[in-house]
């Protein structure tokens, strides 16, 4: 009786033909879904869109349960701005597979596109557990973070991003945007480090991080009102000191009189003197 129950329940074998039809209009339906994206003047879009959408469902219709073809009727509807057909398209293939990576990646994109922040976060931590590599969920995580307000830890994404893909200009931008919103609460030498890099970098706004770079130099320097427990070799040739002073701002009293003492020190040594060793002219 239960073997002769489960056998009811399944659905009959779809032949190779018909498979082998859905494929074809799987590919027709990409082909027209990536004519409508790089369609730059969406004077044509909803007409590719539309065949895209045509396809796919051709190729549901033949096999309903693929969920790769799910997964490109959801991308389709959700660039047709039809957010809850794309959920819906995503989260049947998720029911036939809860373990894919990508199609949670889908799902934190839609629930992205309808401000759902929380539910954008789960869907790009699952996407990266069950896919790490096959999809960009660790730079949409980071994303929703900051988006979320969750500076700390968008921040801490974006500088473990930045040490594998330094080079892209968005993880760049987005970095700065998060730390302009952040001070530190205690000295890291690693932190010290990734900001001297992130100072080096061209033709991006520097000066967002000034208050980061600022607050981190005055726990370094242990600075308070009655001065600093730092040496003075120490400090005048802090190299994180030097180039705050080169490619941003000063944004700590503290610091700001730090420097002119630094400076003033410096001034009656070569008055003295009559010279200013090499080491100290960066200061």
């Amino acid at each position: 009786m239960t073997t002769s129950a489960n056998t009811a329940n399944k659905r009959p074998a779809i032949s190779r033909k018909k498979l082998q039809m859905a494929l074809q209009q799987k590919q027709l339906a990409y082909e027209n879904f990536e004519t409508a994206q790089s369609d730059q003047t969406n004077n044509d879009k909803p007409h590719y869109l539309a065949l895209a959408k045509t396809a796919i469902g051709r190729a549901l219709d033949l096999n309903p349960e693929d969920g790769d073809s799910l997964n490109l009727l959801s991308r389709i509807e959700l660039e047709a701005g039809q957010l809850k057909e794309a959920e819906q398209a995503i989260r049947a293939a998720l029911d036939i597979h809860p373990r894919n990576g990508g199609f949670h990646y889908s799902l934190g994109h839609i629930a992205l596109a309808r401000q759902h922040l929380e539910q954008a976060e789960l869907a790009f931590k699952k996407a990266i557990k069950y896919a790490p590599k096959e999809t960009r969920a660790d730079v949409s995580l980071a994303y929703t973070l900051a988006e979320a307000g969750k500076d700390v830890e968008a921040f801490s994404h974006y500088r473990e991003l930045a040490k594998t893909q330094g080079k892209d200009l968005h993880i760049r931008s987005r970095l700065l945007q998060c730390a302009s919103q952040l001070t530190a609460d205690f000295y890291d030498q690693e932190l010290e480090q990734d900001l001297l890099s992130y100072l080096q970098w061209h033709n991006m706004n520097s000066n967002l991080l000034a208050s980061l770079t600022s607050s981190l130099l005055e726990h370094k320097f242990q600075l308070d009102k009655e001065g600093s427990a730092a040496q003075f070799d120490d400090m005048a040739n802090c190299p994180l000191l030097l180039s705050a002073l080169r490619h941003t701002l000063i944004k700590s009293e503290l610091l700001e009189k730090l420097i002119m003492a630094l400076r003033h020190e410096l001034l009656c040594y070569a008055t003295q003197k009559g010279q200013l060793p090499n080491e100290y002219i960066p200061l």
